[in-house]
């Protein structure tokens, strides 16, 4: 697994991460239906902040071969 983000990708990550976890930390005082989704919140900051440490998203293609095959493949038709 190679990282696959640059360095600005990574900040606005932590940026990310900061808003969630703070919101989420924020809703969980409250009671009911709001505590839980503070908690949900606060999950997907901890998923970013994964994504953020580790400088790998795993929505974008990591697999250069096949991503130069299928551009070679464009080019030859």
């Amino acid at each position: 697994m190679e990282p696959n983000l640059n360095i600005y990708n990574i900040a606005i990550r932590y940026v990310i991460m900061a808003l969630f976890t703070g919101v989420g930390a924020g809703l969980t005082s409250f009671d009911g239906f709001i505590n839980t989704l503070g908690y949900v919140f606060m999950v997907i900051g901890v998923v970013v902040f994964l994504m953020s440490v580790l400088a790998y998203d795993p929505t974008k293609g990591d697999n250069k071969e096949a991503m130069k095959q299928s551009e070679q493949d464009f080019i030859e038709q």
